[in-house]
Formats: structure tokens, C-alpha cells, sequence
């Protein structure tokens, strides 16, 4: 009798702690994956990244060049007038800075002066070399060439994906840290019922990396499928497009290194139960 209620009472142990190390895992899933969306696809240098990695200046810099080769030949000048006026290097700081103050709500502005006293300088520099002797009034044409370069360059300083960012950023973001404490303030009660459930604790922690394991694959997963559902939903082609495709691949990566986190501390606890369990505790 006393064998069978014994019997009895593992059995109702084991299957208890199978259902905490089940919270424990749908917990470590929704951690894990908030982490992912945060550092992911929530993650400024992602989308910055991702525009160096795809070519995106160098594909803003042929359309502003074009635009300013096209105001130099309607202005009956020589296009290659355009040349070195404006670098990647200087659209990339440009647009960095246009998606940083635009995430944080900052009025957007840039110093043209550079660009538009070497657009002054190739065009007088030519007439000089023409014999035209400048005036104030051809003078005063050559910097409304340059003010119309200048509104050209601030044209192409942006990025389309900006703006359903900072509304997925907004909706989400509370959303995201609610769901993370709340799933850690689960994994901590499911691990002190563990403890309390079991005399031997290293079984506690046994049941724990169970739990954590198993969502760290699951996190795995779920990061290797969302990437690629994600990324065969944009057929486009181009440069933005390309963009896109390495920033949810990038995103969806953090995942991946988060999983991996999750999986060497189930080792730290695989450790820790092995050292427990050879002290009996």
C-alpha cells in the first residue's frame, strides 16, 4: 500500500514538472524572441548595416549624380561638372544621421555647405577657363545652380523603410518589454516550484534545462523559418529590395546567436546538475 501511494506520488511529481518545464520553455521561446525582435528587427545599426552591405549609397549616389548631371545640361554645362561634388561617404553620414534624428523624433538637417562651394568652384572654374569673365549676375546663376543641387542631394537622403519602422517601433516596443518580464517573472516561479517540488534540486535544475533546451531550438526554428517566409515575401528587385532581403536575414540571425546562448547555458545547468548530483544535493 504504502509502495503504490509512493508510486503514486513520483508519478504525479514527474508529471508536474514535466508541465513547469513546458512553462519554462513557452517562456524561454518568448524571451528568446523578443530579444530577437529587439535586437533584430528593431535595431537601427541592422537597417544601417544592411544599406552598406547592399549597396544602397552607391545606388542613391548614380540617381543624385543623374539628377545634378541633368541641371548642369539643361544649364548648358558640361556634366562631368557633377564629378566628386558628392561622395558616398558623405550620403552615408548624411543619411545616418537623417535615421537617427528621425527615430528619435529630431527635426532632420544637413550641412550642404561642402557640397555646394565645390559644385560653385567646378562651374567657375570652366567659365574661367572659357575666357567668360564673371559678374554678379552670372555669379548670383551659378549659386542658384548650386541651391538646386543642394535640394536635389536633400531629395535622396532618405530611406522608404523608415516609416513602418517607427510605426511597427511604436505599436510593439511597450508590447515587447511586457511580454519579457512577464515570461522571466514565469521562468523564475516555475524554477523556485521546481525546487521547492523536488527534495534533491539538482532534479530541479535537470527539469529547468529541459525546458530552456527545448525552447532554445524551437528559437532556433522559428528564426530559420520567419527568415526565409519573410524574405520569399519580397519579390522586388533592385537595390531597396536587396536591402530588405540582408536586413530580415541580419535580423533574423540575432535569433540564431540568442539560441545559441540559451544552448550553452542549458550546459552551464547540465554542469551544474552534474556537480550537484555527485554531492547528492
Amino acid at each position: 500500500m504504502l509502495s503504490e501511494k509512493h508510486h503514486i506520488h513520483h508519478r504525479t511529481k514527474k508529471i508536474l514538472s514535466y508541465i513547469l518545464s513546458f512553462f519554462v520553455m513557452i517562456c524561454t521561446i518568448t524571451v528568446s524572441m523578443c530579444i530577437t525582435i529587439k535586437s533584430g528587427l528593431l535595431n537601427p545599426n541592422i537597417i544601417e548595416s544592411s544599406m552598406h552591405k547592399g549597396n544602397y549609397y552607391e545606388y542613391r549616389l548614380g540617381i543624385l549624380n543623374k539628377g545634378i548631371e541633368d541641371l548642369l545640361a539643361e544649364s548648358g554645362l558640361p556634366k562631368d561638372l557633377a564629378k566628386d561634388v558628392v561622395t558616398d561617404g558623405m550620403m552615408s553620414i548624411d543619411t545616418s544621421s537623417y535615421i537617427s534624428n528621425a527615430l528619435k523624433g529630431k527635426p532632420v538637417a544637413f550641412d550642404t555647405s561642402a557640397l555646394e562651394a565645390a559644385l560653385v568652384d567646378n562651374v567657375t572654374e570652366y567659365l574661367k577657363k572659357q575666357g567668360i569673365t564673371l559678374d554678379e549676375k552670372l555669379e548670383r546663376y551659378i549659386s542658384d545652380i548650386a541651391s538646386q543641387a543642394k535640394a536635389i542631394y536633400k531629395s535622396n537622403i532618405s530611406f522608404e523603410f523608415i516609416a513602418p519602422y517607427m510605426s511597427f517601433a511604436s505599436k510593439y516596443d511597450s508590447i515587447i518589454k511586457s511580454f519579457t518580464i512577464g515570461s522571466i517573472a514565469v521562468i523564475i516561479i516555475c524554477t523556485a516550484l521546481l525546487l521547492l517540488l523536488h527534495r534533491r534540486k539538482y532534479r530541479a535544475v535537470r527539469f529547468c534545462t529541459y525546458g530552456v533546451l527545448a525552447g532554445s531550438v524551437v528559437t532556433a526554428c522559428i528564426s530559420l523559418l520567419a527568415k526565409k517566409a519573410l524574405i520569399g515575401v519580397i519579390s522586388g528587385e533592385g537595390a531597396y529590395y536587396n536591402v530588405m532581403r540582408i536586413y530580415i536575414s541580419d535580423a533574423f540571425m540575432q535569433g540564431m546567436y540568442v539560441a545559441i546562448g540559451d544552448i550553452m547555458m542549458c550546459g552551464i545547468l547540465i554542469f551544474i546538475t552534474y556537480v550537484m548530483k555527485r554531492k547528492v544535493i
